[in-house]
């Protein structure tokens, strides 16, 4: 018999967050967060099967040890980042002797990031810190003894990658960002073998890492973006190093690209997002792109092994749960099941949705209904950003929703990524205009399927603000949760890690032209919301300070419009701990119980 899905399926959810293949393609690894209730934590375990044995996965390291970002060496090895207590460090496993205790890598650089290993004989490298915002390449030739710096001193290092020959190195030198200045531009450098002096690679546009080797060493592949053009859709470059050259592939194609990883016959796989689905696109060094998987879902996450015809990929879709899959020589093989309790779950078929905004731009996004026949009330989720997307991916948070009887649409409105340049660009000096009428368009686009009477608007950050705005252009709404919203786009301008994003969005210095500000602002709006109105917000967050829901609260109280406020102690802009995210979901739940419910 099947049960509605609940709060304590939402925080023991146990999605696949990295993965990874050897280069012979015999062992794969992941990585999964295990719920703790004892400790409410959800530690992340390093996972490793045997892909020509029996595929079972096995736990590597301390169960109560949090791992990411594993990487194979050719020799089988496998490092990966670890955090047990207050101790992080770097972990080298060996998968085929799981009993065996793990290497401790000595002497980790501080700011450890982007592991990676060498050819043969396999050693190992990160980037890290070398003195106050200095960061550069080092290099383990004895894991048991202190690594090297093999890049230059006065190099700032974003990203690096080694091919599988031999010390061929690519590294991004990325200039610190200078408050209130312009981007700055990475420059690739290239050396053939450690020792030689970097040579730097001319480059039409700024890069921003994602560096791939081709398997036989020839081509290298990375995300750029045109300098001084941050709402502009990652774009794929090849450069032939040797040559000094450099070309720019899918030029034609529209969507956000998330990852990249090069095949044992020499083409490109490229997770593509377009729009609310994800594809994978078979790109050539020479010649079309040609797509791979299904179309109207989401797959993700491609890895290939270097000499065998053996890939890994994620897939999922709104009402199935993400699963990792392996396509090997032409069979499809599911690998993970560990979100098998879900199989009792009683989940709500969802579709996509398109409809046309007022001005005729076509807008799109995701819709769950649950069953029933009287209309359900409709829950509206705002995305924040506003430069990100919603995809069809499995989301235990809008199952929980349509659990409680509600219907919920997502839209991905004007300004969100996955589409056009253009389309991401439409907010630029107009946060809070258009896509409200987006968003109430897609509303009233329903039709019977729902009861616009009964309508409520949810939304984090960016889209607690929409969240707000919407309600005061929609009389009649009956209710708003609104997380972290921005109240007043000005005083972004004090928060500690987000006055970059004013200069993207508003075209005029605010003692110039404040009035861009005012209109994007929800606390210029006060007088026209009515809704009842719940404010959740964390105490720590530095993006959108707390008082921003606090002015909001204490405004609607002063009018006397129903409202509540509920801080989160030890919670930053987005919540983690298990119990933070089981209050916010359970408080946004019951307000919306009292105030969206209702018939009359």
């Amino acid at each position: 018999m099947s049960r509605a899905l609940t709060l304590k399926d939402v925080v023991a959810l146990a999605p696949v967050v990295g993965s990874t293949i050897s280069p012979d393609g015999r062992w794969a690894a992941i990585i999964v967060p295990r719920y703790d209730a004892r400790t409410q934590s959800r530690p992340q375990v390093l996972y490793v099967a045997d892909l020509d044995g029996d595929r079972a996965w096995r736990a590597l390291g301390e169960v109560d040890a949090t791992f990411h970002d594993p990487v194979f060496a050719e020799d089988g090895r496998l490092a990966v980042f670890r955090t047990h207590g207050e101790i992080s460090d770097i972990a080298v496993f060996d998968p085929a002797e799981p009993a065996r205790p793990a290497v401790d890598v000595v002497a980790m650089p501080p700011g450890a990031v982007s592991l990676a290993w060498t050819g043969a004989p396999a050693r190992l490298s990160c980037i890290g810190f070398d003195g106050p915002r200095v960061r550069r390449v080092w290099l383990w030739d004895d894991l048991t003894a202190r690594p090297r710096v093999v890049s230059p001193p006065k190099l700032r290092v974003g990203d690096h990658a080694f091919a599988r020959q031999g010390d061929q190195l690519a590294f991004l030198h990325a200039p610190a960002r200078v408050v209130g200045g312009s981007e700055p531009a990475t420059t690739l450098y290239w050396t053939p073998s450690l020792g030689r002096k970097p040579v730097a690679v001319p480059l039409e546009e700024s890069l921003l890492g994602h560096l791939a080797w081709s398997v036989d060493g020839r081509w290298l592949a990375g995300l750029g973006r045109p300098l001084d053009a941050p709402l502009t859709a990652p774009r794929l470059w090849l450069v032939d190093p040797r040559q000094g050259t450099a070309r720019r592939l899918l030029a034609d194609v529209e969507g956000w690209i998330t990852g990249l990883d090069w095949s044992p016959d020499g083409t490109l796989s490229v997770a593509l997002e377009q729009g609310v689905v994800g594809r994978v696109l078979s790109v050539p060094v020479q010649g079309p792109a040609t797509l791979r998987g299904p179309d109207e879902t989401m797959v993700s996450g491609v890895r290939h092994a270097k000499t065998r015809d053996r890939t890994l990929l994620v897939r999922q879709d709104l009402d199935e749960p993400q699963h990792l899959r392996m396509l090997d020589d032409g069979r499809d093989v599911r690998l993970t099941t560990f979100d098998d309790r879900l199989r009792d779950v009683r989940l709500v078929p969802a579709s996509t949705e398109r409809w046309s905004a007022p001005d005729g731009l076509d807008i799109e996004g995701l819709f769950l209904r649950p069953d029933g026949t009287p209309p359900p009330p409709l829950l509206v989720w705002l995305h924040g950003g506003p430069a990100e997307h919603l995809q069809r991916t499995f989301s235990a948070y809008f199952q929980l929703f349509a659990a409680q009887g509600w219907a919920v649409l997502a839209p991905n409105y004007r300004g969100s990524t996955g589409r056009s340049d253009a389309f991401l660009q439409a907010l630029v000096g107009g946060l809070c205009e258009a896509d409200v009428g987006d968003v109430l368009a897609g509303v009233e686009a329903l039709g019977d399927r729902v009861d616009r009477r009964r309508v409520a608007f949810v939304g984090w950050s960016y889209g607690g603000a929409l969240a707000l705005t919407c309600a005061t252009a929609r009389p009649g709404t009956r209710a708003v949760v609104a997380g972290a919203p921005v109240a007043d786009w000005l005083t972004v301008f004090g928060a500690a890690s987000w006055p970059w994003l004013t200069r993207r969005y508003f075209p005029s210095e605010p003692w110039v032209d404040p009035a861009p500000y005012d209109r994007a602002s929800p606390v210029r709006r006060l007088d026209r919301l009515t809704a009842p109105t719940l404010f959740l917000h964390g105490e720590d967050d530095d993006r959108v300070p707390v008082s921003h829901s606090r002015l909001m609260y204490r405004l609607l109280q002063a009018r006397q419009v129903p409202t509540d406020l509920r801080l989160f102690p030890d919670q930053g802009h987005v919540f983690h701990a298990p119990w933070a995210v089981s209050e916010m979901l359970a408080r946004t739940v019951t307000w919306l119980k009292t105030w969206l419910d209702p018939v009359t």
